[in-house]
């Protein structure tokens, strides 16, 4: 097909999309990262978005379509199991996310922690993250501090990412989509601006604003966006979890996360996780010296 025949708003999603993955392609490398190492992970990370483009409608449709819950840009919270005991503990779960936001200066911003976030999150530093899980990886030392969130996230079944969010005063995410059906993402609102109606997320043209303690549950690969248009942050206890398929096409979303799980994405971002810790305990080192 030529260009002339693609639309101008594809031609530029198309352009933006290529632009993020050849500054992925061109991570800068590590200080403890050999140069033959850091040329294999460039080419490895950048083969993988490439083949990720190619192939990834036609996976999506296909899990899509075998998926035991629809694919609605919104689910409801009573469609699951495991919402209304998480819904139970959201006051004990704002309590420690209250004990975060003490420290919230010294949260990491996501784009330092997952680069693959900079095309929408290179401009600021207003969207900061407190892991617990990430792609299946436990942090115990977070967990360790939040005891009541801990116990609720690790009895949702399929759970695979579970984080505060933090969305800063005036903090735009721009539309952009998730890249696997193979997950649907929950938040748990938390902590959440007085003016609640400039404070909000659309999902495939659908507006929504969140409400304290009430599961709001969608599909991120609809197009998205989010907006915190006050002056207090947004806070929100951001999950995803592995979105029940029918068989054979939970092999396919299986093999989607364990592809996930050893890719440099992953890797890399419990490195930059570690790296991140260790500079905060040296600064906290140096304060009470």
């Amino acid at each position: 097909m030529s260009s002339k025949r693609i639309p101008e708003r594809e031609r530029k999603e198309l352009r933006r999309q290529r632009q993020w993955e050849r500054e992925v392609a061109r991570a800068p490398r590590n200080a403890d990262e050999s140069a033959l190492g850091h040329w294999v992970r460039t080419r490895a990370r950048g083969s993988v978005l490439r083949l990720g483009r190619e192939i990834r409608p036609a996976v999506n449709a296909y899990l899509g379509r075998h998926s035991t819950i629809g694919a609605p840009p919104y689910f409801e919270p009573e469609d699951f199991a495991w919402a209304p005991g998480i819904e139970a503990r959201w006051e004990g779960i704002r309590k420690e996310a209250e004990m975060v936001m003490t420290a919230r200066d010294r949260l990491p911003p996501l784009h330092e922690i997952s680069p693959d976030h900079s095309r929408i999150d290179a401009n600021d530093d207003k969207w900061k993250v407190f892991f617990l899980k990430g792609y299946g990886i436990w942090l115990d030392e977070h967990c360790r501090q939040c005891p009541e969130t801990y116990a609720a996230v690790k009895a949702i079944p399929g759970l695979e990412s579970a984080f505060f969010s933090i969305l800063e005063a005036g903090k735009h995410i721009p539309k952009h989509r998730g890249p696997t059906r193979a997950i649907f993402t929950a938040h748990l609102p938390l902590l959440l601006p007085r003016e609640r109606e400039r404070c909000w997320i659309r999902v495939d043209r659908i507006q929504r604003c969140w409400e304290p303690g009430k599961l709001l549950i969608f599909d991120d690969t609809y197009k998205h966006e989010v907006l915190n248009d006050t002056d207090e942050d947004r806070v929100v206890l951001l999950m995803h979890i592995r979105r029940p398929v029918r068989f054979p096409a939970s092999l396919v979303r299986d093999a989607i996360f364990n592809a996930i799980k050893w890719s440099p994405f992953v890797r890399d971002g419990m490195k930059n996780q570690r790296r991140w810790e260790q500079k905060l305990a040296r600064a906290e080192g140096e304060r009470r010296d």
